[in-house]
């Protein structure tokens, strides 16, 4: 009889760490998700400032023009 209490005992500890568990990971799951959208608009934004940082200089292959004057 003691054996059976012990074991009830046992049994639902384990129900309720794994209910505990369920929870960190679902927590767990929507940070990485939330971090997953964070790290899709920050590349989204990148994408963008490089296009307006090719506009807005000259191309690198392109030299610019060098004058040189004697003094």
């Amino acid at each position: 009889m003691i054996r059976n209490s012990e074991s009830d005992v046992l049994i639902k500890d384990l129900y309720v760490e794994n209910a505990q568990l369920l929870k960190a990971l679902e927590k767990t799951e929507q940070r990485q998700k939330v971090a997953e959208k964070k790290n899709f608009l920050l590349e989204e934004k990148i994408s963008s400032l490089n296009k307006i940082v090719r506009d807005l200089g000259p191309s690198p292959l392109t030299p610019a023009p060098y004058h040189f004057t004697r003094s």
